[in-house]
């Protein structure tokens, strides 16, 4: 449930820092404006393809809008300066 808490919060606050409208996202995703609303409130969330789509209109990685974490202890040096930019 974690997974869906941060994407919902972390979709609402990139689409109110870009002061983008709801009904304009889902325009943009060819979706449903009520489904966008859904997302934000933890009723359900996009499928993979969605998801990649949200990602690139606010042309952030994925993650970042799941809002994982990655202990960079755990990576090697490559992998950490990947995750540093």
């Amino acid at each position: 449930m974690d997974k869906i808490n941060n994407f919902a919060k972390n979709l609402v606050e990139e689409r109110r820092a870009r002061n983008i409208s709801q009904r304009k996202l889902a325009e943009y995703l060819n979706v449903d404006a009520s489904l966008v609303y859904q997302w934000e409130h933890e009723k359900c969330e996009p499928g993979l393809d969605t998801l990649c789509k949200i990602s690139a209109y606010f042309d952030i990685p994925i993650d970042e809008l799941l809002g994982a974490k990655y202990p960079t202890a755990l990576l090697n040096e490559q992998e950490r300066k990947i995750a540093q930019n």
